[in-house]
């Protein structure tokens, strides 16, 4: 190509423009020149597709660091979870032994807190004179 945009002057300048061999030059420099520009085009093709390419490879990784992210805070959060419940089991067995302790002061306060108040009114006498004794 190079040696056609030299020579291309000259042939016109020696067999006229309008000559044969100036329109056959003028036919191979413009197919010469339409190759080139195709061929940029296809470069430039395949340059926007890798940068896309690239972008696309970017998200998917930028993608997988965030799905590693909420794995890693839902396996904290299944551990957390494992934890409130058996926190929560824990208070259960708690609500239960007072629950039993409340069944067991009313069942107290409804049948032998009358002979309870009477045992505590009635103190010996042998022990009202000790606390007595004692300065």
């Amino acid at each position: 190509m190079a040696w056609i945009e030299t020579i291309q002057p000259i042939m016109d300048y020696v067999l006229g423009g309008t000559s044969v061999a100036g329109a056959i030059a003028a036919i191979y420099y413009r197919k010469a020149n339409k190759r080139i520009k195709d061929s940029e085009a296809k470069q430039a093709d395949v340059n926007a597709k890798s940068a896309e390419i690239d972008y696309a490879n970017k998200y998917f990784n930028d993608m997988l660091v965030m799905l590693e992210k909420v794995k890693e805070a839902t396996d904290k959060g299944s551990g957390n979870q494992e934890e409130m419940m058996r926190m929560l089991q824990e208070q259960g067995k708690a609500i239960d032994d007072h629950g039993r302790l409340l069944e067991d002061i009313v069942t107290f306060l409804d049948g032998d807190f009358n002979d309870y108040l009477k045992k505590k009114n009635t103190k010996p006498k042998h022990k009202q004179k000790k606390e007595a004794a004692i300065p």
